[in-house]
């Protein structure tokens, strides 16, 4: 047997013949790897911490995150500071996507002082986005020891924020998701009804008769569960999660 030491080595380190084959050409001579181009229409969606790039704005910071997307703060063509909306082009299914045309759709047609509209609407590069006005003044969740140790200014808020979703329930809309989280504020204090994400159009039920949605704006049709609209409004006073 020959020792272990004995044995003739091999100082040069070994390349797969699969790599070689990518990065030599016939030749022999080095090549660039050949990186795959996604299909046209379909965008790179941006890292966790990458700001998007979108026509006729300038994003300053992300102010807010959710399951299928991000708010961020930014500035358009006229210089106006806006918040604005987008859902990550990986993660824009059919049905996503309906859902947040629902939910621009939805905005676009409530017009009350306590509920933020929307700008505009827009696709650009695989990115679904709309723009709304930018709320610098916190959340309830902020506000809601003041408000619960202040028994007026807690009826006054619940009176405008009441008075916000009996809009929407003109409109024969159900908000679905209000809570102290999406009760957001202005600089000057005023409380503004927000994210529409869940919203949902009723076609029966004690909501219903005013106009018909657009077919296959919501996906489904709904009856509201008995007392749906007591419950939105109420739940401000239980609990401030």
């Amino acid at each position: 047997m020959v020792p272990d030491s004995q044995l003739p080595v091999n100082d040069e380190p070994t390349r797969p013949q699969s790599v070689e084959a990518e990065t030599t050409d016939a030749s022999g001579a080095d090549v660039p790897p050949t990186v795959p181009t996604p299909p046209a229409g379909v965008g790179t969606p941006p890292g966790e911490d990458e700001l998007p790039a979108l026509p006729g704005y300038t994003i300053v910071r992300q102010i807010g995150k959710g399951g299928m997307g991000r708010v961020y703060e930014a500035v358009n063509r006229l210089g106006r500071r806006v918040a604005l909306k987008v859902i990550r082009s990986d993660r824009l299914s059919p049905e996503l996507a309906a859902r947040f045309r629902n939910e621009a759709g939805a905005l676009q047609d409530l017009d009350h002082p306590n509920i933020a509209r929307i700008f505009e609407y827009n696709e650009h590069d695989g990115q679904a986005f709309f723009t709304m006005r930018l709320l610098r003044g916190g959340t309830l969740v902020d506000r809601f020891e003041g408000y619960r140790n202040d028994p007026r200014l807690a009826v006054e808020l619940l009176a405008a924020v009441a008075d916000a979703v009996a809009c929407v329930h003109r409109r024969n809309l159900l908000h679905r998701d209000l809570k102290p989280s999406n009760i957001l504020f202005d600089e000057e204090g005023r409380a503004y009804v927000t994210d529409f994400g869940l919203v949902k159009y009723v076609v029966s039920g004690p909501f219903a008769g005013g106009p018909p949605p657009d077919e296959g704006a919501a996906g489904e049709e709904d009856r509201p569960p008995s007392g749906a609209g007591h419950a939105e409004t109420t739940s401000l006073t239980a609990s401030g999660r």
